[in-house]
């Protein structure tokens, strides 16, 4: 009797599956399906088609085909439909939700499938009304579960971007008036993204979007490596705002970013990796079709643990040729010693620079049109005033006599004294005006006016490079003296950060006359050669103090390479093409009254007589008093 009575219970079920699973029943969903996506234009492929007994229908090996043949837009390994069973009640067939498992969207590089499939939806011929399947109240809730997304072309080796494997849902509202859509995604190994948006036909669109706790490895591995740059560690946070006109002709997004211990590595950054950095970016972008304009209002970069390096930013552009654009970039009284801490150790210049207590200030503006580098307009306003005031006053070991070791010179390493008790140091005062200016005319033409840096020659460096990969020369001699005096010889980009500060300190903490006197008395002019005391007693044979405006323009051409160019002392004599390198820097120091019209014709006509090579050692060097009365130096900055 038992066996009976289970029997007769399980029969119905045994049999009510064997007809939701048999041949018959699933070639008809099929086609059920199959016309159900023709009525909404969509031509899509399937594998199979399940039905269970709570009447959920599961779809295997799902394809949507892109229209031009193309990788499909979409393709997903199973799709799982669960029926309203309130609906049901009413007669109707209606999803209440959608599982994909494993899709795979492929929306291409700028959306360009996407787009071409919406185009062809758009236009299909007016069919009869799509069946019951989606009904006319909300859209069924989209579930998404190990999903990938890829920007670009699939398979195309550093051409696509991947976000994956996604989880997630997605939820759709409408009525007469209004949408509203609400969807989280989480991103493995790590990363929560909420997102809300609403919009109607006589109504803003407002979207808002929240991302927490993505690490680096979550990330797509082209976001992770750009150029010769790796994001190797750190966890980031970001926000969104958006609010456009119901035609998107006008609009704004505020966003705002933060990255917390990141790490960077890379062989043209830094011998090793770079980090922790503690940054963060917010501001609001605006644009105007009409128009065409893009305006950034509000920007601001905020540099170590409690931003202690702020940078304000804003900007506008133009997208219709010639596509110009304007930036501005600002630091407002920040301390110097703040902004150094801000950074990661490995951009800080180290032990021996000095630790400055006062603020700096600097405001920079870019402009031109965005294809034509070699156009672009630069203006900085370095304000290093209030910074001075306390540095002048602040202990630093280049105010006094001390020792220097040059890091790359030819033959056994020396060390050299730049200070009296050296019987080749020549002090700047002692020296007529003429062979310093030769240096500065010849190295940095605006060495008593800037403030350590020349802007317009970085920008041009930069043109060159990018343009032809060739390095140009863009450094002040505040930036050789940093880099000879404290850094590698390493070219990198974590080097020059830390000669931009080194530069900063030296034009704060000490006087333009005294930068120049070391740096007289500290570059290389030839081979084991240091200083201009002995570079003028290899050459010539006499003391510094009494060099021709000739001799010392040949000194001051000499240094780009002093090695490669002290040839032209064992030859014996200048070639022509030489001789008109010196002519041109004469003529420049003439232009510039360094030179009276008298000094500047007999200067031309002089030859260059190089002291005679002698046998055996070289003469020790022997100080000479001056037989002339020196020019007052330009005043001091």
């Amino acid at each position: 009797m038992l066996l009976a009575a289970v029997g007769l219970i399980l029969a119905p079920v045994v049999v009510l599956h064997w007809y939701l699973n048999s041949d018959r029943l699933t070639r008809q969903l099929r086609a059920r399906v199959a016309r159900e996506l023709q009525q909404r234009g969509i031509e899509a492929r399937l594998g199979g088609v399940e039905v269970d007994w709570w009447g959920r229908v599961t779809l295997t090996d799902f394809v949507l085909p892109s229209p031009d043949g193309t990788p499909p837009l979409l393709r997903a390994k199973i799709i799982r439909i669960r029926p309203s069973y309130r609906a049901l009640l009413r007669g109707q067939i209606q999803a209440a939700s959608l599982r994909f498992v494993e899709p795979a969207l492929l929306p291409g590089r700028h959306a360009e499938v996407l787009r071409a499939f919406l185009t062809r939806w758009k236009s299909r011929p007016a069919a009869h009304p799509a069946g019951p399947m989606l009904g006319h109240e909300d859209l069924p809730l989209l579930r998404v579960q190990r999903g990938v997304l890829t920007l670009g072309t699939e398979g195309a080796e550093g051409h696509a971007l991947t976000f994956g494997p996604l989880d997630g849902e997605l939820s759709l509202k409408r009525d007469e008036e209004h949408r509203e859509v609400e969807a989280e995604l989480s991103l493995k190994p790590g990363g929560l993204i909420k997102t809300s948006a609403r919009w109607g036909l006589n109504e803003s669109l407002l979207v808002s979007m929240k991302g927490t706790g993505f690490t680096a490895e979550s990330l797509p591995e082209l976001l992770r490596a750009r150029g010769s740059v790796r994001l190797d560690a750190g966890t980031f946070s970001f926000g969104i705002q958006l609010e456009s006109a119901p035609n998107l002709r006008t609009g704004s997004v505020t966003y705002s970013i933060r990255g917390q211990d990141v790490i960077v590595s890379g062989e043209r950054l830094a011998q090793e990796p770079v980090g922790p950095w503690m940054f963060g970016t917010s501001g609001t972008l605006r644009w105007d079709r009409l128009r065409r304009k893009l305006k950034l209002d509000n920007g601001e970069l905020d540099v170590g643990p409690h931003d202690e390096l702020k940078l304000g930013l804003t900007g506008e552009g133009s997208y219709v040729s010639p596509f110009g654009f304007r930036l501005d970039a600002h630091v407002d009284r920040v301390p110097y010693q703040d902004a150094l801490d801000a950074l990661p150790p490995q951009l800080n210049p180290g032990a021996d620079a000095p630790r400055l207590d006062g603020p700096f200030s600097a405001q920079l503006t870019l402009q031109g049109a965005a294809r034509d580098p070699d156009g672009w307009t630069v203006a900085v306003n370095l304000d290093l005033s209030r910074l001075k005031e306390t540095a002048r006053a602040a202990p630093f070991k280049l105010k006094g006599p001390f020792s220097y070791q040059p890091r790359d010179g030819v033959g056994t390493p020396r060390e050299i004294l730049v200070g009296d008790k050296n019987p080749s140091f020549i002090p700047i005062s002692q020296l007529p005006t003429f062979v310093y200016r030769a240096v500065t005319t010849s190295e940095d033409g605006g060495f008593f006016a800037h403030h350590g840096f020349d802007f317009q020659e970085m920008k041009n460096s930069f043109v060159s490079v990018a343009a032809d990969k060739r390095v140009r020369g863009a450094s002040t001699i505040t930036q050789q003296l940093a880099k000879n005096l404290f850094l590698s010889r390493e070219r990198t980009y974590a080097r020059k950060v830390q000669e931009a500060l080194l530069t900063i300190a030296m034009e704060s903490a000490l006087t333009k006359q005294r930068l120049l006197e070391i740096y007289l008395n500290i570059i290389e002019w030839g081979p084991n050669i240091y200083g201009l005391g002995e570079a003028a007693r290899h050459y010539f044979g006499k003391d510094a103090r009494a060099l021709t405006p000739k001799e010392a323009a040949f000194l001051a051409t000499l240094i780009p390479n002093p090695i490669r160019y002290h040839s032209y002392f064992t030859r014996g004599s200048l070639t022509e093409a030489w001789e008109t390198r010196v002519h041109d820097l004469l003529v420049k120091m003439h232009d510039q009254n360094v030179l009276t019209d008298m000094e500047y014709m007999d200067a031309v006509e002089a030859p260059i007589a190089f002291r005679k090579p002698e046998a055996g050692a070289q003469r020790r060097p022997r100080r000479v008093a001056p037989a002339f009365t020196p020019l007052p130096l330009p005043p001091e900055t």
